[in-house]
């Protein structure tokens, strides 16, 4: 049976077998606690200091605005890959009619794109590309 030791402060464990110098904050916990807590982490959910410095799990705290600016340059990148062909194209004066209008539609999703306001997410109403 393992013996260990949480602190709040580093929000870390520790053995006393295998870590000689501890913070001078630590708690002890079961060796139950600490696999459901281990568990827990494995499912992507976090541990932090609770009531009276134990260890308690809880869910991860979203960044909806990183995450909104992640998707907004993954459609901008896609929107690229989709359309470099026509703009070569295009440049070169090879386009075909039916291309142009293709190509044109995607340039203009690709502004209503750019124009999102991510620092309204979650709650954005991302733009449909018409085909």
């Amino acid at each position: 049976m393992n013996q260990y030791y949480y602190s709040p402060e580093a929000n870390g464990f520790y053995q006393r077998d295998v870590h000689t110098d501890m913070p001078s904050d630590v708690v002890e916990i079961t060796d139950d606690e600490y696999l459901i807590l281990m568990g827990a982490a494995s499912t992507g959910r976090e541990i932090k200091a609770g009531k009276h410095g134990r260890p308690v799990i809880v869910e991860p705290v979203l960044d909806h605005i990183a995450i909104a600016e992640a998707q907004k340059q993954a459609l901008l990148i896609a929107i690229n890959q989709k359309t470099q062909a026509w703009q070569t194209q295009l440049m070169l004066g090879m386009i075909t009619e039916e291309d142009k209008l293709t190509l044109t539609q995607w340039m203009r999703y690709s502004q209503k794109v750019q124009l999102v306001d991510c620092s309204t997410a979650p709650d954005i109403v991302w733009p449909e590309q018409s085909e």
